[in-house]
């Protein structure tokens, strides 16, 4: 089996204090035919320095410097610069095992699939929760977007698995915008032959207050209805049984939106805030029964179709009672 060559591509900014244990990670890699390319998105801190400083000490490792346009440009430029047959995303914020990519591969290769994808391990204070699989699978492409869709094993995040880079022709991340994996993995999926899951190795992902998707900025949210929107344009013609998948999530959206709405005292335009009341109405039940919520999540969910001030702080109080993560 012949190792072919994988672009790792690791966009950086401000995560100074986690960078070198991303690194350490990815360049004692048990699969040593890597094309590390570090993309410093114009980090006001020590990290363009460090990424030049692992430059120098492993021939490997490519270093971009450019200014900061977000995540997505980043990895728009390690993309352009890449030239291995397969591609891999790792954050800088996160670490991997170390037969992360040699399991990827393997696996990728004797399930004849154009993605793999392992577990992955959630952490944040000394804690950490499992989400994936516990055997191996291979999964066809209908079967794989199913579980994209239901976002309970396959997360639609490109972190925790290895593309083969045909996917990616005419295809890149949606600049300017956060839920950025959510806008451009479906598409991945769907132009693929399939899906591999590897079981024994695992993408550790450092789950940060601070982070960028984990702020509830209105804004934020409303990118992810925008997603969740194009998501359904896309595929609803082509695979129409999963209609009630997709408004699943775009219902979601709408509870989060009012959520944040809410919390930053700001109110939406009249006429969307009537868009997704409309939408919410004829949908929530459909969320309601088909979504992975307790209490607190079936309430907000019922209030969804009501955007209106004291159903903001209704669904604040009941997400501050923390019965239930819901995942955004």
């Amino acid at each position: 089996m012949k190792n072919e060559k994988i672009s790792v591509i690791v966009p950086v900014y401000k995560v100074e204090p986690y960078l070198r244990k991303c690194l350490d990670s990815i360049i004692n890699q048990t699969y040593r035919n890597l094309e590390i390319i570090l993309v410093d998105d114009g980090s006001p801190d020590n990290c363009g320095r460090i990424c030049d400083e692992y430059a120098e000490r492993d021939n490997r490792i490519q270093v971009i410097h450019q200014m900061n346009e977000g995540l997505s440009s980043a990895r728009n430029a390690g993309l352009e610069q890449s030239n291995g047959t397969y591609i891999g995303f790792v954050d800088s914020d996160d670490w991997i095992d170390p037969n992360f990519f040699e399991c990827l591969f393997r696996c990728l290769s004797t399930a004849g699939t154009d993605i793999a994808q392992c577990m992955i391990s959630v952490e944040k204070n000394n804690h950490s929760q499992q989400i994936g699989y516990d055997q191996k699978i291979r999964m066809n492409r209908e079967e794989a977007l199913k579980e994209l869709l239901i976002e309970k094993r396959t997360t639609n995040n490109v972190w925790n698995k290895l593309f083969h880079r045909k996917l990616f022709e005419n295809l890149r991340f949606p600049k300017g915008r956060v839920y950025e994996d959510i806008a451009v993995i479906y598409q991945l999926f769907d132009k693929s032959n399939g899906l591999a899951v590897c079981t024994n190795t695992q993408y550790h992902y450092i789950l940060r207050n601070e982070g960028i998707v984990s702020a509830s900025r209105l804004e934020n949210r409303m990118d992810y209805w925008t997603a969740a929107c194009e998501r359904c344009a896309y595929l609803l013609p082509k695979y129409p049984q999963f209609q009630e998948l997709l408004t699943v999530a775009m219902t979601g959206a709408v509870m989060e939106i009012w959520s944040a709405a809410w919390k930053e005292r700001r109110a939406l335009d009249s006429e969307k805030m009537r868009e997704l009341s409309i939408f919410a109405k004829t949908n929530y039940k459909t969320a309601l029964r088909l979504g992975n919520y307790g209490l607190s999540g079936k309430l907000r969910i019922c209030l969804t179709p009501y955007p209106k001030r004291s159903a903001y702080f209704l669904a604040a109080l009941l997400r501050r009672m923390s019965l239930i993560k819901i995942r955004a």
